[in-house]
């Protein structure tokens, strides 16, 4: 960020906790969003942010929600008024989402390391049927979270392994390491899936990182493949 932007942001924020009971939902979604965007972390301002959020969530709607779950994953601020707030007010409505709002709800969640089982069930068996409307990096940011929160969900598993290998040319290489990393987290092994995950690796392995390669060693490693 430039140092006029810090400037901006910064009195910003020590403004707005005053203003907070002004705004819709949307707005305090925009707002810790583009916070989040910007990398921007401001303390005071997110203690007070979530501590009103929280008390509002059943004002927000699906972008609004996934919008503050994700701004809060990247930014590592983990509040659990919010969190569980936010979290409660999701179960029941996913079918409002779109697959980018429960993936990034759910991938946020994998970053705090903040496990909520009843929206995560509710998120593997309701994503398991609309695969196809996912990124790839969607996919893998999914599998990757609920691997970080040692979540396994039968149906999504089964459902992504083999839905997988016809997306695998969408694949960027993080997104095929990150996806055997997390099956090998989850202690899940579905052979024709990681048949098609190392197929497309070995074609690409330039490409990976060094991290990337390691991790998917040693998840083919805990998989004994």
């Amino acid at each position: 960020l430039g140092s006029e932007q810090l400037v901006f942001l910064r009195a910003a924020c020590g403004r707005a906790p005053a203003l907070l009971g002004s705004f819709s939902a949307r707005d305090l979604a925009n707002m810790i969003y583009g916070l989040g965007r910007s990398s921007f972390k401001h303390t005071s301002f997110l203690e007070a942010f979530c501590a009103h959020a929280a008390a509002r969530s059943g004002e927000f709607n699906a972008q609004d929600v996934s919008n503050t779950l994700y701004a809060l994953g990247v930014m590592s601020h983990r509040h659990e008024g919010l969190l569980a707030a936010l979290c409660i007010a999701s179960c029941g409505r996913l079918e409002g989402f779109k697959a980018q709002n429960i993936a990034n709800s759910v991938y946020a969640m994998g970053l705090l390391a903040y496990r909520h089982d009843a929206l995560l069930r509710e998120a593997g068996a309701h994503s398991s049927s609309r695969l196809a409307e996912f990124k790839p990096q969607e996919i893998a940011n999914t599998i990757y979270a609920m691997a970080r929160l040692a979540y396994r969900h039968e149906t999504f598993l089964t459902a992504a392994c083999s839905h997988v290998p016809a997306r695998l040319p969408e694949f960027s290489p993080q997104n095929i390491s990150n996806t055997i990393y997390a099956l090998g987290l989850l202690a899940y092994r579905h052979d024709a899936c990681l048949d098609a995950l190392c197929s497309s690796a070995a074609l690409r392995l330039g490409e990976f990182s060094q991290q990337g390669v390691a991790n998917a060693v040693y998840a083919l490693g805990l998989l004994s493949y």
